[in-house]
């Protein structure tokens, strides 16, 4: 059977018997008409109005946005339409990312948005407006430009998430906009040894914060194994978080009864997709799939190495400490770098990505060259799982 693999943008073709390949996870396939999904998921929203009947002319719109999201221009670009010819001026809709992104991806970004782009470093950075206390009784302060806001709505990627336990609809929002104290408090605090499903303390104060600041409206997407918009759907927040949670399981969770000699897994997707973060995940799950001392065929492009991580590789450490350095550096590289460390210590790991090999090579990894290294490293297994968009799957385990 041949696959096609998706490290970042760039798309692999391989063959495997069907014989030889155990278990396969590649998502659903992405939409073929991505704008129309989008404009009839705006035009029959779950349980609540069209988003213009939400608002009136004179009113200042915030979108809260994941750049993961597939589609997420098509998506923001549609419902500002919608806005305005509901009689809300554009240069009152603004658009304001939940992370810092390269300077390169957002001038990329600017020329295709018909609306006002924030900068995330300097909404962050500016003093705080004050927006309720919770039910804890701790004083909640956001950026004003947040919390001054008319109507709030959020973009996302529905997803599963070691922090939330799903990620999604007010997730965006918290704790991504937190004050600086609590955004590094929070930092890290996974919970890897509970499903999606069990409470998580992140999950409810997301929901806690959306609901004191009156966010009513959600449009999450759902991708493919490609990085692509499979599935969008908008409305009423609580609804569409329901919703996300029913379809995200249907097509990104699995269960595996035995490991596989060899795994194959992707990161797909463009620059804000196939983050740090998401390698991270995809680490975790090749090592939920991989037998002990079995090979992972890992594909990513994650982005360059920050310069202080690189000093750290340089010092030559073995793996032990190595990880316990990598552990003081609350980053998302660095908690990635832990990871793939971690699998390394079990299982072979090969990894096809724009890093340099020595530094691959330090990281305890046998690098991959360019696509045919790939195809090679691949052809060389005996039993395969292949888990293209590792970012996005979920793994029980029998």
């Amino acid at each position: 059977m041949k696959y096609s693999l998706h490290a970042g943008v760039e798309q692999l073709e391989c063959e495997l018997a069907d014989r030889e390949v155990i278990w396969q996870q590649i998502g659903p396939r992405a939409h073929d008409n991505p704008a129309q999904a989008i404009d009839e998921a705006l035009a029959d929203p779950l349980d609540y109005p069209r988003v213009g009947q939400a608002v009136v002319p004179g009113d200042r719109v915030m979108m809260i946005v994941d750049p993961e999201t597939p589609q997420w221009v098509g998506i923001v670009n549609a419902v500002g339409q919608q806005l305005t010819a509901a009689g809300v001026e554009a240069e009152a809709i603004q658009i304001l990312i939940n992370r810092s992104l390269s300077d390169s991806y957002l001038a990329g970004l600017k020329e295709q948005l018909k609306f006002e782009l924030q900068d995330y470093s300097e909404v962050v950075s500016s003093p705080p407006a004050y927006l309720a206390t919770t039910a804890e009784g701790e004083r909640l302060y956001l950026p004003s430009d947040i919390v001054h806001a008319d109507f709030v709505l959020t973009v996302g990627r529905f997803g599963f998430d070691e922090n939330c336990g799903y990620r999604g609809t007010n997730s965006a929002l918290y704790p991504a906009f937190a004050s600086e104290e609590e955004r590094d408090k929070l930092y890290g605090k996974s919970h890897r040894e509970l499903t999606p499903e069990d409470n998580r303390g992140l999950r409810q104060r997301a929901d806690e914060v959306g609901w004191l600041l009156g966010t009513q409206f959600s449009v999450q997407v759902i991708p493919s194994g490609s990085g692509e918009l499979a599935e969008v759907f908008a409305g009423a927040t609580e609804s569409v978080f329901r919703n996300g949670v029913e379809l995200v399981n249907e097509v990104w969770r699995s269960t595996i009864t035995h490991r596989a000699e060899t795994v194959i897994a992707t990161v797909s997707g463009d620059e804000a997709s196939s983050s740090w973060h998401a390698f991270a995940r995809a680490c975790r799950a090749a090592a939920e799939l991989v037998d002990d001392d079995g090979r992972v065929i890992l594909m990513a492009q994650p982005g360059p190495l920050p310069e202080s991580l690189r000093e750290l590789l340089a010092e030559s450490l073995d793996d032990d400490k190595l990880q316990r350095r990598l552990n003081r550096v609350k980053t998302p590289a660095a908690s990635a770098l832990h990871a793939l460390i971690s699998l390394a210590m079990r299982a072979k790991v090969f990894l096809y990505s724009s890093l340099d090999d020595d530094v691959v090579e330090t990281l305890f990894c046998i690098p991959l060259r360019d696509s045919a290294d790939a195809i090679r490293a691949i052809e060389q297994g005996d039993s395969y799982a292949v888990l293209d968009g590792a970012q996005y799957a979920y793994i029980d385990v029998e």
